[in-house]
């Protein structure tokens, strides 16, 4: 069950990552005056948390099993 769940969230943050890419691309195309370094830099920042609270998840879902375990 807990792999299954942690296969999802990996789903969900390459859905979220691909959003985020197409949205800076609309971005740059509809509004040149748009300060593009500091979204690009929002954006990848956004997309670190999103995979530290994925590395998060795992390793709660790791100490479960090894509670379990023992």
């Amino acid at each position: 069950r807990l792999k299954g769940e942690v296969s999802q969230l990996k789903r969900s943050l390459q859905r979220a990552e691909t959003e985020a890419k197409v949205l800076w691309e609309e971005m740059r195309e509809k509004e040149p005056k748009v300060d593009t370094a500091y979204v690009q830099e929002r954006v990848l920042l956004r997309q670190e948390v999103d995979k530290l609270r994925l590395l998060l998840l795992e390793k709660e879902d790791e100490n479960l099993l090894l509670s379990d375990k023992y």
